[in-house]
This record gives C-alpha cells, structure tokens and sequence, in this order.
C-alpha cells in the first residue's frame, strides 16, 4: 500500500490534488497550488505560512526568490527547476530533454533518408532558451542525427535572433525537408506544440514529440522523501542534486511517435533500451565540437569512464561539430 502525505506538500503554480463529485480528496499528493503572478515573492511567504513540508518553484526565474525563502526556512525543503546552478539549500530538479533529443535526432535522421532521399543532408533546429540545457539539447540531436547519417547537417535557428516565420522561409528556401522544435519555452504557449516536423508542401506535419510527465516527477521526489531516502531538514549535497535530474528510465521523459514503420521502430527501441540501461549516451565515446575534440574514443574501455559527467553536461560551452550555427545563438536573450 502507497503511503499518503498529511496533506501538507506544495508545488507552485502546480496542483497534482484530484477530488471526486462530493469534493472529497482522491489523492493527497499535493495539496495546494499557488499561482505567482507578478509577486512570486507574496506566493512563496504564503505557502511557507501555510506550514508546507515541501515547496516547489516550477521556474529557473524563481531561483532567487526561492533561495530568499530556503535561508530563511531550513525546516522546509525547497526545489527549483532548473539544472547548473546548485545551492546547498535548494534542490534542483529538471528532466534530461537532451535523451529524447539524442532519440528524435536518430528519428529525424532517419526520416530524412527515407522520405526525402534527393533532398539536402540537412535537419533544421529551432532553438527557444537561451540557457544551460539548450546546449545539451541541441548537442545531443547532433549527435542522433549523426549516427544514421554522418553527413547530415544540423541548421541551428533561434527565436531571439530571427522571427519563427523567417526562420521557416529561410528552411524552406534552402530545401531543409526535416526540422525539429523540440525545445518548452521559458513562458508557456498552448499554441507552441514541440516535436519533429516534415514539410508537406507549404504546410508541415508534426511527426514525433518528446514530453516532460511532471506528475510522475513529482509523485517520485515526493515518494522519496517519504520512504525516508530523505528528510526535508537534511542539507542538499551533490549526490541529491544529480538524483533529481531524472530521464528516460524513470519516464520523466518520453519520445511519443505514433506513426512509424517497424524498422524504425525497432531502431528506436533499440537505442532507447540502450539509453536506459546505460548502454549508450550521446556524450560517450569520441566527441567532436566544431573547433576541437571534446573527447578522444577509447573503444575497448569501460563506457562510464568515456562519458562526460553531469557537470560537464549542464555546462557545455561547445557546440557538435554537425551544426551550423554559432555558440552566441545559445546565449542571446
């Protein structure tokens, strides 16, 4: 039998809480949802007044904020979603995007050669953050892309430098069949919908999704906490920090692609499998950036000793030697 919380366990601007007709509570998993608005700092001191065990801020924005609040209330356990900025009282938490993208990037690849054989070796990229994950992201498709084909180009676009609509001409122009836009923006936008698109004409298609299940997050660092893995008055060390960067084993993240022939399929699952058991990862083994080599191969070697570490992945100041593009793309606001 789950164990259920006393009902004191917060996400800001989230609520996991389901209640039946009668307004009864169905679930305790979260218990109360406060919304930020233009004061994030009034939500947090009113989720701290309401006695709240664990506080979570749903935004790298919130960090300072959240920080305030953690300095001066170590009896509660804060979380912030974001990667690369560590604090020992705050826990981060975020999703690693960059092993779906290794996925879509075989995906996109794939596709490529198999619906537009006459087309350009080239896959468009539209990039939406301008942070740490970005670069991971970005990289990792690089890297997928390059496994099917190795002579495929990835033509890396950002929003913050060009208008969606001259960024699709400007593809459309230069014949890019394939383009992914695989990236959450830092606002949310119903209209946004990520994924890897074909174009069919002057349209496009939208052909596979990576996702983020939050509330399969949440239920799991709430779970944690309550079979006693960790108590909300412990201090956050490294190890806590690198365990709530979750990924495709635990189904945090996800790659949905309905409409697949077996073959690929099959090669999906494969490098999926592979990904999760620790079999691959696009940053083992040989690493090429576009000036220099990141990481020599060495092929009969143990793979966790060829791979970059989670430090290095969440502060990648290189860009694959598979992009057209430069690194400033990734930083401009």
């Amino acid at each position: 039998m789950r164990p259920s919380l006393s009902g004191n366990t917060i996400i800001i601007t989230y609520c996991a809480e389901k209640c039946n007709g009668s307004g009864k509570k169905k679930s305790q998993n979260v218990t109360n949802c406060y919304y930020a608005g233009d004061n994030l700092a009034d939500a947090i001191d009113r989720a701290v007044a309401a006695k709240n065990d664990l506080i979570f801020a749903v935004s790298p924005a919130m960090l300072p904020e959240t920080l305030r609040a953690a300095v001066a209330h170590p009896e509660i356990s804060f979380f912030n979603c974001c990667i690369g900025k560590p604090h020992p009282m705050v826990r981060g938490y975020h999703g690693k995007l960059y092993e779906a993208a290794f996925l879509t990037g075989i995906f996109a690849a794939d596709t490529l050669l198999r619906e537009y054989p006459d087309a350009p070796h080239r896959i468009g990229n539209l990039i939406r953050s301008a942070d740490e994950m970005s670069v991971a992201t970005v990289n990792a498709f690089a890297v997928g892309a390059s496994l099917i084909n190795p002579d495929c180009r990835i033509a890396m676009e950002s929003v913050s430098l060009r208008s969606e609509e001259d960024i699709r001409n400007r593809w459309h122009a230069e014949k890019i069949m394939v383009a992914a836009d695989i990236e959450y923006p830092p606002i949310a936008d119903r209209a946004h919908k990520p994924g890897i698109y074909k174009w069919l004409g002057s349209s496009s298609e939208r052909i596979a999704t990576p996702y983020f299940h939050w509330g399969r997050y949440y239920e799991q660092i709430v779970q944690s906490m309550l079979s006693g893995a960790w108590r909300a008055s412990e201090p956050v060390d490294e190890m806590a920090s690198r365990y709530y960067w979750f990924g495709l084993s635990t189904g945090v993240v996800a790659v949905h692609a309905p409409k697949l022939p077996y073959q690929t399929r099959k090669l999906l699952e494969f490098f999926q499998s592979a990904t999760v058991s620790g079999a691959a990862d696009p940053f083992s083994g040989e690493l090429h950036a576009q000036d220099r080599i990141i990481q020599a191969g060495n092929g009969g070697a143990d793979l966790a000793k060829q791979t970059l570490s989670t430090q290095d992945v969440v502060s990648m100041k290189w860009l694959n030697e598979k992009i057209d593009g430069d690194f400033d793309m990734l930083t401009a606001k």
